[in-house]
């Protein structure tokens, strides 16, 4: 997770290679293949991957990690911010993002990655709520730009250029 934390093409491909070196000693690993589905997704929006690959091979991942682990709030919206991102399955991503927050409300992560799959899908105010939720819930996280970027897509797509943003 230090790689993939990392946020830089090569810490993402050696995240992806520890990922696939994990799911080849157990196909059974859901978190894993979530992982791995954000890594694919997260390269792909960075320009280290090709689109069409990073659809197919993040989509199916993030498909197996939920039939894998279908009660896995962390595991359902990284599904969810995968299916966003990379597909045009946003009714699949938003189904995702509602079940992943009933199972696991109090996440940031899982709060992050369900806000994304809402600003996707246009769902502007929801997003902004998730987002808000996830900065009081961890102040201080090493991804809170991903936080950040979200709230700020949402009022932007909102239309929203008068709003009282981060401090």
């Amino acid at each position: 997770m230090p790689e993939f934390h990392a946020y830089t093409e090569p810490g993402f491909r050696r995240a992806q290679e520890l990922l696939r070196e994990a799911l080849a000693q157990d196909q059974g690993y859901a978190e894993a293949w979530a992982a791995l589905s954000d890594c694919i997704a997260r390269m792909a929006t960075g320009g280290w991957l090709d689109w069409r690959k990073a659809q197919g091979e993040g989509c199916e991942a993030a498909a197996r990690a939920v039939s894998l682990d279908p009660e896995n709030g962390t595991v359902l919206a990284a599904a969810a911010w995968t299916f966003g991102m990379l597909s045009e399955q946003l009714d699949k991503a938003v189904e995702l993002a509602d079940r992943a927050l009933a199972l696991h409300p109090n996440s940031a992560y899982v709060r992050t990655c369900c806000g994304w799959a809402y600003v996707y899908d246009g769902q502007t105010q929801t997003a902004v709520v998730q987002f808000d939720a996830a900065r009081r819930m961890s102040p201080l996280d090493p991804r809170g730009h991903l936080t950040t970027a979200g709230l700020a897509a949402a009022h932007l797509t909102a239309g929203n250029f008068d709003f009282e943003g981060v401090r």
